[in-house]
């Protein structure tokens, strides 16, 4: 039998019923007739023109009967009911287009209450009176109406634990860097636990201080202060009822042979801790950048020339990036210049980090060594620094986001740059209404992390979604008659500073010193041990070979001033220092849900778009781009606790932590970008740039001239040529560009220019079909990756093929980055040599990851600005060089050409076949991977580039059932006509 099916049998003989997919009991059931809970349906003057979509579905708790059931594909109803409604959206491309009649296939109405007739349950969590709660038959959405503030909050948490027990246990447990606890000590989850440890290390009195400071901040404080109470005394009330009655408790506590714990309210500040250390930061790569300026130093010969190099390629404020608003914003742009003395002279080859003690037997120490490289924490010298094989350009990226689950390996490819939001105003559209279609990505999991309620109570009247474990109130969704969603903005606000180590009590530094020097004082390094004690349990999990308890330490280093240390060593002259990261987040995640609670709030927000700039601009620390539309404006707001640097400092590189270069404060709210009815009357963001002159953080080298937004900027430009646009028109844009490759729409026109259309003598004979084969599908509607007749392959497979293979970049599955920075590109070397590895540049975005989403970042502004000067086409803010072929462009066209004819021997490789056509990439190559965070899994989707949770608002309009004529047949039709033929 196989060991998840056995593992699933052990958790239902917890069931003294037979192991039926068993129904499950509703503790506060209500009984009574309709009518009785009238005013609970749709009696708000709901405008209505709300829809929204998010897979697979409600339901993320399945007891042990229905995940045993749900291993034949037998899901209880909302479980998947959303996920074939958010695939067929890819096949269901065509003309005429997607229309307002065809919202409701494709999107799920999402207007205030339930329908009368749509109401599978009604019940009061916990037996309460002053709260009930209508799940709709439809979805599953609860429909949450509180009496009191205390009642609405008890059923926000009740209702979270109903939908995301499990996954809520996971979340608070990774956040403190305590995985291996709760699901066991397999190398991957220690790795997992050290790598949040390494972005936000808390002790316990270090959370409870967060909610402590919050209570204190007044009477907002302290309203979010009772709200997260009642929020947590709604979860425990569901937790004691699954404790008591094993239908409603999440298959995998028996499996794991555990029972949930009480739920805290510094659970919440600690999963809050994981959202923000990976969705809301940018920057942290100072380090690196230095390293590595300086191996590049040496393979040219030049520090001058290679500060040059990355000044090129960084596009720190590139003229020629899109940016979502064209007001310029200026940050970290006249800064003046720089002061040499600002910046350390590390010797890179001294660093070693602060790393965790080693835990046992020694296996899992060698597997976790070869999965995330750790030496021990001593100071050294270079010989002992190269023996660890640390890196210091990875320094500033997070270890393998891979965790071992009761039903196996679950991969986080958590996704933190990769939502997009497309607003149009009144001005363009048929109706005079702004209409917009937005969504986070935030990755494909089962079930998803984020969870949907609909919820109405004195001083809230929202519906949407929030983090599960953080959803006291909608993050992303609508209110009454307004709608906001979200899309990372990556700014900078991490940074890394280097301590002039000293001996608190006198005498002579070393890199062993646990004070640092700070406006000629000796402060103390605080010091607290993070001890893990993991014991396996005896269901097991599929990695682990020992049943002995497993003891893991990490001494962690910590700042009054400047964040937490990451590593120690020396500068070039011999002095000891130390390197810390220091978000400005840090230790004040909470502080967030001040923008939420008003955004949720009616009557703060009676004051619309001004209102909102004010509660995401001054009420949220996260660096998040928020947008927001209703009846009349379009707006957008960049939110960011951002500091305000010294002059004389180089942003871009460690600054000396010693005073003299402390921060000055951070950026205002009317410093932020923002801008509302902007006069083209629209606002786009796919994480592209924010505005003229707000600077790329020191680990984002791709705002240039190409960037993924480009792939709706063009087809809206297309639309809005034709006349007045609607919701089917924006939903068609989108789909559109979901399934585009960037490197067919924006950089293959550029390679043509230069290429020609004929291949030169002395390539590989195939080459010319290879090149005809791209240039055919880049003509193509812009260059799809789609499977448009569903016969399994894609339009154009072979060239997509070739174009995976030629750009290079492949993703590589020890990472949970989207791409592997490392790998080799046969065409990025061709123009730029190794410098794009010398520097740690990330090559491309792969859909190859199964995560969705794709070409977010990468070389593709780098190529097609290179390509125009050697075209010698007008180009704003010029490399100061021109990389390909020394800007001759015979020798660029012979490089270029030689590189695509390289990659055919790997094709032929890879795909058993000397024949172009043969080369056949094909749907389940991109396909969709749900990761299952328990012991469901579900199926999984064909590749599309686009947001987990969608919302399509027009305030106003009509939502409406309808069939277009013509309507194409879904790919599901397509598939049961073939298999009837």
């Amino acid at each position: 039998m196989p060991r998840t099916v056995t593992v699933l049998a052990l958790a239902a003989a917890w069931f003294s019923a037979p192991t039926a997919p068993a129904a499950r009991s509703h503790a506060g059931e209500i009984t009574t007739a309709a009518t009785e809970v009238d005013g609970h349906y749709r009696d708000f003057g709901d405008p209505g023109g709300f829809v929204n979509i998010m897979p697979p579905g409600q339901d993320g708790t399945l007891n042990a009967p229905e995940a045993l059931a749900a291993r034949t594909g037998h899901y209880p109803p909302h479980v998947t009911d959303q996920l074939a409604r958010y695939e067929e959206l890819v096949h269901e491309q065509a003309t005429p287009g997607f229309t307002d009649a065809d919202l409701l296939e494709h999107f799920k109405d999402a207007s205030f209450g339930a329908a009368p007739g749509d109401i599978a349950r009604r019940y009061r969590p916990g037996g309460r009176d002053d709260v009930v709660v209508l799940r709709d038959a439809s979805h599953g959405v609860p429909h949450i109406f509180g009496d009191t503030r205390q009642g609405t909050m008890f059923a926000a948490g009740y209702t979270a634990a109903e939908d995301r027990l499990f996954l809520m246990d996971v979340l608070r447990h990774l956040g403190r860097a305590r995985l291996s606890e709760f699901l066991g000590p397999s190398a991957a989850n220690l790795a997992m636990d050290r790598s949040q440890l390494a972005v936000a290390p808390y002790t316990e009195q270090d959370l409870r201080q967060q909610v402590e400071r919050l209570r204190n901040r007044g009477p907002m404080g302290r309203r979010i202060h009772r709200d997260a109470t009642a929020y947590s005394a709604g979860v425990n009330a569901y937790i004691r009822e699954a404790i008591a009655d094993p239908t409603k408790l999440p298959a995998e506590y028996p499996a794991l042979q555990q029972v949930p714990e009480q739920w805290k309210l510094t659970d919440i500040v600690a999963i809050a801790s994981l959202v923000g250390g990976i969705f809301g930061k940018g920057g942290g790569s100072e380090l690196a950048n230095y390293c590595n300026l300086r191996a590049l130093s040496e393979s040219t010969g030049s520090a001058e020339q290679a500060r040059l190099t990355f000044d090129d390629l960084h596009f720190a404020d590139d003229a020629e990036a899109p940016t979502t608003t064209q007001r310029r914003f200026p940050y970290m742009t006249a800064a003046g210049p720089t002061d040499p003395a600002a910046t350390p002279r590390i010797d890179c080859g001294t660093l070693q980090p602060i790393a965790p003690g080693a835990p046992e037997p020694e296996d899992l120490v060698d597997a976790i060594v070869s999965a995330a490289p750790v030496p021990p924490a001593e100071g050294g010298d270079g010989a002992e620094a190269a023996e660890t094989g640390w890196d210091p350009a990875d320094s500033g990226r997070r270890a393998p986001a891979v965790i071992d689950g009761p039903l196996g390996t679950i991969r986080l490819p958590f996704q933190q740059a990769a939502s997009n939001a497309l607003l149009v105003s009144g001005k363009h559209t048929g109706s005079g209404n702004p209409i917009a279609v937005f969504g986070p990505q935030t990755g494909y999991f089962s079930p998803q992390l984020l969870v949907e309620k609909d919820i109405h109570g004195p001083g809230i009247d929202a519906r949407g979604v929030a983090f599960a474990g953080t959803d006291l109130y909608v993050q992303m969704g609508r209110g009454t008659d307004y709608a906001w969603s979200a899309t990372s903005a990556g700014a900078d606000n991490v940074d890394t500073w280097t301590l002039e180590l000293c001996e608190p009590g006198g005498g002579t530094p070393t890199v062993r010193s646990m004070g640092y020097r700070h406006h000629g004082r000796c402060l103390p390094i605080e010091s607290f041990d993070h001890t893990v004690v993991a014991k396996p349990s005896a269901g097991g999990l599929p990695s682990i070979d020992t049943a002995d308890e497993i003891v893991w330490n990490q001494e962690v280093q910590r700042t009054e001033h400047y964040g937490f240390l990451t590593a120690r060593g020396k500068t070039t002259d011999g002095t000891p220092i130390a390197i810390t990261s220091d978000r400005s987040t840090y230790r004040s995640e909470v502080t967030s849900t001040v923008g939420f609670s008003r955004v949720n709030d009616p009557q703060f927000m009676s004051g619309g778009t001004e209102a909102f700039r004010e509660a995401m601009g001054t009420g949220i620390d996260y660096t998040f781009n928020w947008f927001y539309v209703d009846g009349d404006d379009i707006a957008y707001q960049h939110s960011c606790k951002c500091p305000d640097r010294a002059d004389g400092i180089d942003p871009y590189l460690p600054v000396w932590g010693t005073g003299e270069f402390d921060h000055e404060g951070h950026l205002g709210f009317a410093e932020q970008p923002h801008a509302v009815n902007p006069p083209d009357g629209a606002l786009i963001s796919w994480n592209n740039k924010q505005a003229p002159g707000f600077a790329a953080n020191d680990a984002e080298f791709a705002y240039g001239p190409v960037y993924r937004s480009d792939m709706l900027q063009q087809r809206l430009r297309a639309k809005l040529a034709e006349g007045p646009v609607d919701r089917g028109d924006l939903v068609d844009v989108m789909a559109l560009a979901g399934t585009t490759d960037l490197r067919a729409q924006e950089i293959m026109p550029w390679l043509h220019r230069v290429m020609g259309r004929q291949a030169p003598d002395g390539v590989d004979p195939r080459t010319q079909d290879m090149w005809n084969r791209l240039r055919a599908w880049a003509a193509d509607d812009l260059g799809h990756r789609r499977d448009h007749d569903a016969d399994g392959s894609y339009e154009h497979a072979a060239a997509i093929a070739i174009m995976d293979a030629w750009w290079g970049g492949a993703p590589d599955a020890t990472t949970d980055t989207e791409t592997n920075p490392n790998a080799s590109s046969q065409l990025i070397e061709a123009i730029f040599g190794k410098t794009f590895a010398t520097l740690s540049i990330p090559i491309a975005n792969s859909p190859l990851t199964h995560t969705g989403s794709a070409f977010n970042g990468g070389a593709g502004s780098h190529v097609v600005k290179d390509l125009r000067q050697v075209l010698n086409e007008p180009v704003r803010d010029r490399f100061q060089a021109t990389y390909c072929g020394g800007g001759d462009l015979e020798a660029c066209r012979h490089a270029l050409w030689k590189s695509l004819s390289a990659v055919a021997g790997e094709l032929e490789k890879d795909f058993g076949s000397p024949s172009v056509r043969g080369w056949r990439r094909v749907p389940a190559d991109d396909a969709i991977v749900h990761s299952p965070l328990g012991l469901t899994s579900i199926p999984e989707i064909d590749w599309v580039n686009r947001p987990t949770f969608q919302q399509v608002v027009e305030v106003g309009a009509p939502v409406r059932q309808a069939t277009r004529p013509g309507r194409q047949p879904t790919k599901t039709e397509k598939q049961e006509h073939r298999s009837g033929e």
